[in-house]
């Protein structure tokens, strides 16, 4: 009875031990399943969920963005999705008469979710798969300028839900052509189409700006 006994006791200690395995296994595979999950999968993600900054996944995607801006040198790093109704929407109008709303903004002071960034031509050429620069820059400060590019984020699916933004510091370069500045007086008022030369100095930046967002939404789009 007593040798009974210990082989059920035995047999029950084994039928524990594979069912912990089996639990591990589950649980790796839910890691697993998760580490699968590309930044702009998770970011699709949290458009579906609907809770804004208040998911539970945001402050790492955020994470990512801000460790972007300290490798780029880049004063802010941000993402913008076409929006309805102030809401973020992959499907919504992405043309001239769409609105792109910030979402995840990787900034030491970022703007609230889904502030309307409006219409700019580069946001619609990034959307439909052209990294694209602003045809101008921007003050960011009353002493310092910025240039903008941008560059599409696609999920595993290949579909693009966002466009990477990336603002560059340019002050040096508008010290000699502050007419490539929108916030100047002698701004050349291009937004569009440039129909002029554009300066050695001033071209090099725009292709910076979109070497390094290209770079960048190309590693939003494929890393874990």
């Amino acid at each position: 009875m007593k040798r009974k006994f210990k082989w059920f006791i035995a047999l029950v200690a084994l039928m524990a031990a594979l069912s912990l395995t089996a639990c591990g296994d589950n649980e790796e595979a839910a890691v697993d399943d998760t580490q699968d999950s590309t930044w702009a999968d998770r970011y699709e993600t949290l458009l579906e969920a609907g809770d804004a900054r208040d998911n539970a996944d945001y402050d790492s995607l955020k994470a990512e963005l801000d460790d972007i801006r300290a490798a780029s040198g880049a004063t802010y790093v941000y993402v913008l999705t076409p929006g309805t109704d102030g809401t973020p929407d992959i499907n919504a109008e992405s043309g001239e008469e769409g609105h792109y709303l910030i979402t995840v903004d990787g900034s030491e002071e970022p703007d609230d979710w889904a502030v309307d960034y409006g219409w700019e031509i580069q946001f619609t050429e990034a959307w439909e798969g052209t990294p694209a620069a602003a045809r101008s820059a921007w003050n960011d400060s009353d002493t310092e300028q910025c240039w903008s590019a941008f560059a599409p984020v696609y999920d595993s699916n290949g579909t693009v839900v966002c466009i990477l933004g990336i603002d560059y510091p340019c002050t040096e370069v508008i010290a000699e052509y502050p007419e490539w500045n929108r916030d100047s007086d002698s701004w050349n008022g291009f937004e569009d189409e440039i129909d002029a030369d554009i300066p050695t100095e001033v071209q090099e930046m725009m292709d910076l700006t979109i070497e390094l967002a290209t770079k960048y939404a190309d590693q939003l789009s494929n890393a874990n």
